[in-house]
């Protein structure tokens, strides 16, 4: 049977660098129930850690950083990733490059000083998404197909796949528990990264809080209503609130999100936009997006969502620009704003 109102089950425990929070509602048929999934859910995130954390000599993506250039096999669900990565590079013209793994270095050795000018000159010279090219799934004879995908990593450059691991990972966490049978599901890696199936025990859609760029600890510019989809927030000056059935589940905590890198120039990225959350269908696809968007500026962004409007790689955002709340009409009655006034819905 299906249990009905009271069978939620809730888990928090650290993974990927920031707090990891899931919460299921109800049970399967099968007597799946949500409590037996969180064991499940939190195995899978290690799992996926394990794989794609560049912090880890032996993860799929520390192999390729210290290969040299060299092929190297890695697992199936990294194959997948990589190739969205590829392609979410291409889609946004290069605003979110994977390969930046050496500036991101650059600024993590350097700090609490920025980089010296030749730090930078260096560690943009190794990137680029050409960089990152799959060899194929074959072994070294040519002739086995069941061989492991293969990738390398050309011209020094690093990988660095943050955001989009814990959007594929927050998706792959609901999944999860989808297939348990969660009539309905909140995943949350961070404040930044956010997954979600059916509506909230009460019946009602989850209810996630956006932070206000600058602003105290806690404070929101509005919630965003959410049934199904991912949710990933960018920011250079943000101080994080929660996410939860009604609204912050917790204390935000005073933690400012690391600086998004404008490839191009390899400095935090000063387009005028201070915030961006994105709603896609997958995680990697608004991780990608909200990384843009904050790189290239509000107008880049109003002029992708018409460009990608109605496919498959559509997305909705609110886009704090300035002293401006800008909102796509895909959101109109799902995004609550604190101050109405402050709101602007593109057309």
């Amino acid at each position: 049977m299906i249990p009905g109102a009271g069978h939620t089950a809730s888990a928090e425990f650290p993974a990927m660098g920031t707090a990891v929070g899931v919460t299921a509602h109800a049970a399967t048929a099968h007597g799946v129930t949500a409590a037996e999934s969180l064991p499940q859910a939190r195995a899978l995130v290690e799992a996926l850690e394990a794989i794609w954390s560049r912090f880890r000599p032996t993860s799929d993506v520390g192999r390729l950083n210290r290969a040299e250039g060299a092929p190297v096999a890695v697992d199936p669900r990294t194959d997948a990733l990589l190739r969205q990565a590829k392609r979410l590079a291409a889609l946004s013209g290069g605003a979110y490059d994977p390969t930046l793994g050496r500036l991101v270095q650059a600024w993590e050795q350097a700090a609490p000083a920025p980089p010296e000018p030749s730090a930078l000159v260096a560690a943009l010279a190794t990137r680029g998404p050409d960089r990152l090219e799959p060899v194929g799934g074959v072994g070294r004879d040519g002739r086995d197909p069941d061989a492991p995908p293969r990738w390398r990593l050309t011209g020094d450059a690093q990988l660095d796949l943050g955001g989009l691991a814990k959007g594929q990972t927050a998706d792959a966490v609901r999944d999860l528990l989808r297939s348990n049978g969660a009539a309905s599901a909140l995943v949350t890696l961070g404040t930044s990264s956010v997954a979600v199936w059916g509506r909230h025990p009460g019946g009602r859609p989850w209810r996630v809080g956006l932070a206000a760029v600058g602003a105290a600890a806690g404070q929101v510019i509005g919630h965003l209503e959410l049934i199904a989809g991912s949710l990933s927030t960018s920011s250079n000056a943000l101080r994080a609130g929660g996410a939860g059935p009604g609204g912050p589940s917790r204390p935000a905590a005073a933690l400012a999100a690391r600086d998004v890198l404008n490839p191009d120039t390899g400095r935090p990225a000063d387009s005028g936009v201070g915030a961006v959350s994105v709603v896609a269908a997958a995680g990697a696809a608004a991780e990608a997006y909200s990384t843009a968007i904050l790189v290239r500026g509000a107008e880049w962004a109003l002029d992708q969502y018409q460009a990608l409007a109605c496919g498959p790689d559509a997305f909705e955002a609110v886009i704090q620009d300035r002293d401006a709340v800008l909102v796509t009409p895909g959101l109109r009655g799902r995004f609550h704003p604190a101050r109405p006034t402050q709101v602007n819905t593109s057309s």
